[in-house]
């Protein structure tokens, strides 16, 4: 039975730029040679810090990042052959790669060097949107909230108290609970009142500082497990900017090396 194929990617440099090509492993058993899959030539322009996700994002298909069902089993080399016998029986391989600490090592996600641009702070790189933000104090009825959700074209707004803290964010995933709840006839209830019935969605507000870098951003709203954006805040706790996802991605993966982010429109 011919086993299982998976791809091999190969970077390098090449006069000018660098270059990426892909092999189908293992060979062919007939003839024992790579089938390449695609080569691809960088130029120099191109091969800059901060495109280094635009690169990544050229250069791979989107089934390339699809998770398979398969994994991958190594053995190291001091392994008894009877475990090792057992261990590709209950894992259901023929083979297995050899691994010899000594000599060798693995290359994991997190030594992979970061670009520059991500210890750049959020003014420098002009991510967010700083003028003209949309928010709503919290007694604000849905029906209103509903209205500026269409005019504006977001997802989420702010919740401002007088003071001018932001105390929590109403977006577009919160109206479903009007359903869940049967109160979608009543639209003249506040915001905080319609927030009370879908605390269990709630994601929390997701801080930071202009002065903040872009990886201490991306690393919170992670953690955090948010999925709308960040409020910037002043040393008062004020809002006085947006940073939605699409700004972040934008930046990543849009944004042309060397070239500040466009100021988005907060979503």
């Amino acid at each position: 039975m011919v086993p299982p194929t998976m791809e091999m990617v190969l970077y390098g440099n090449v006069k000018g730029g660098h270059h990426m090509r892909r092999w189908q492993w293992p060979p062919d058993p007939r003839t024992g040679e790579v089938g390449m899959l695609e080569k691809l030539v960088f130029k120099e322009e191109e091969d800059s810090e901060s495109g280094v996700y635009m690169r990544f994002m050229r250069s791979h298909k989107c089934y390339d990042i699809v998770p398979t069902s398969s994994k991958l089993v190594i053995f190291d080399t001091t392994l008894q052959v009877k475990k090792a016998f057992f261990a590709l029986v209950a894992n259901g391989v023929r083979a297995a790669p050899l691994w010899e600490s000594k000599k060798q090592s693995l290359l994991f996600a997190s030594d992979m060097p970061k670009s520059a641009f991500m210890k750049q702070n959020l003014q420098e790189l002009g991510i967010g949107t700083y003028e003209n933000i949309a928010f709503i104090p919290p007694d604000t009825p849905i029906i209103k909230a509903l209205n500026i959700f269409v005019e504006r074209q977001i997802s989420a707004l702010p919740a401002v108290d007088e003071r001018g803290k932001v105390v929590d964010i109403y977006s577009k995933f919160d109206v479903i609970n009007l359903a869940a709840e049967k109160t979608y006839n009543n639209l003249d209830i506040t915001v905080t009142q319609a927030l009370q019935h879908s605390w269990q969605y709630f994601e929390g507000v997701v801080k930071c500082s202009k002065l903040e870098t872009l990886e201490t951003v991306v690393d919170r709203i992670v953690s955090a497990e948010v999925h709308r954006l960040a409020v910037v805040v002043n040393e008062a706790d004020s809002i006085v900017g947006i940073i939605s996802l699409s700004d972040i991605l934008q930046a990543l993966f849009l944004t042309p090396a060397g070239a500040a982010p466009k100021e988005t429109e907060a979503e």
